[in-house]
């Protein structure tokens, strides 16, 4: 049809057409990708203007979305990525569904960097996806990571490679904190040496499993129980911050105070290099209950990271005076109590 035989835009019946094709999204695929395809082909005789001033722009951008969410799950990426760079760039810069899809599409291209700026995009769009924002990220770096096997330290600044010398004498002398602080100082001179240092301060942080303190869960008591156990085997068996805190999100959404889950979450912030989440974490524990004690001292270990000392040393001197403060300190009170004496004095985190 030409420009000149085309109808009016209200008589193509967009909003009952689009609802049919989301109706259809789940049950029948290519019955829906047939009709949005009707449906796109009819709204691209119009321009983005006329889309706005008629109030549809949602109804083609749900259009492509949908359709684009189809092709990407046919793995047909190219076709898939072009719909959400239509919404992107003809109707709504900061459409979530597109932003995050994009992402994804350009995780898959392998295109890592570009998938990063558009994690970035969202959390700038979208405060309230910080969190989120942070795990999904933690999966592209994973991609991103070097070996110091695999590098050449003479490649990067010297006093970069000098840091980074540091941190791996430090690490060897269990000297955590210092450690992950020689790394971060090695990224600052000299960028290039990011994804090798986020490397080697992974090595760094898997001491800090031994170091974290949580409550011990018995896997048996119940499937709250066994989600719970599943959070710490993919935090510090599999190292796998997205599923950890995916899980850990499952378990707030059922009880948003859930100790074990605040505490939890605080320490994949940790490992996420969010000091200042981890803290929120762990204060609102200590908000809740100011016996549940195992938040204390790794509130303490993130405030030493983000080299707030003083604090840091306030918080681990909360446990440090149990014995003091608590008249007859049960068995588990004790028991976290040895535990932080222990983790100090066996990594010199100077608390």
């Amino acid at each position: 049809m030409s420009d000149g035989e085309k109808k009016d835009i209200g008589s193509y019946d967009f909003p009952s057409r689009v609802q049919k094709g989301l109706d259809l999204l789940h049950k029948d695929s290519n019955k829906a990708l047939e009709l949005f395809d009707d449906v796109l082909n009819d709204f691209f005789m119009f321009d983005p203007d006329e889309i706005n001033e008629k109030g549809y722009s949602s109804l083609i951008i749900n259009s492509l979305n949908a359709k684009g969410s189809i092709l990407n799950a046919y793995d047909d990426i190219d076709n898939a990525e072009e719909c959400f760079d239509l919404v992107l760039n003809d109707y709504d810069s900061q459409d979530f569904t597109s932003l995050i899809n994009k992402a994804l599409i350009l995780r898959k291209k392998m295109h890592l960097e570009e998938s990063l700026d558009y994690y970035d995009k969202i959390s700038d769009a979208y405060p309230n996806k910080r969190e989120l924002v942070l795990a999904w990220k933690s999966e592209v770096y994973d991609d991103l990571k070097i070996k110091l096997s695999q590098a050449n330290l003479d490649d990067y600044d010297n006093g970069a490679k000098e840091l980074v010398e540091k941190g791996l004498s430090f690490k060897d002398k269990n000297l955590v904190l210092d450690a992950l602080n020689s790394y971060q100082e090695a990224i600052e001179i000299d960028s290039s040496c990011k994804y090798l240092v986020m490397s080697l301060m992974d090595d760094v942080k898997k001491e800090f499993f031994k170091i974290f303190l949580y409550e011990d869960i018995d896997i048996n008591e119940n499937s709250l129980s066994q989600k719970k156990v599943s959070v710490l085997h993919y935090l510090f068996i599999k190292n796998n911050l997205f599923y950890a805190y995916m899980l850990n999100e499952e378990i707030l959404e059922e009880n948003n105070n859930d100790l074990f889950a605040l505490n939890a979450k605080g320490m994949i912030f940790f490992f996420l290099d969010d000091c200042d989440l981890a803290i929120e974490c762990f204060n609102k524990c200590i908000e809740l209950d100011d016996r549940y004690l195992y938040p204390y001292f790794n509130k303490a270990i993130a405030l030493a990271r983000a080299k707030r000392l003083d604090e840091a040393r306030e918080s681990y001197g909360y446990i440090k005076a149990l014995p003091d403060m608590i008249s007859n300190p049960n068995e588990e009170e004790m028991s976290i109590y040895n535990r932080a004496i222990i983790a100090n004095a066996m990594y010199s985190l100077g608390f």
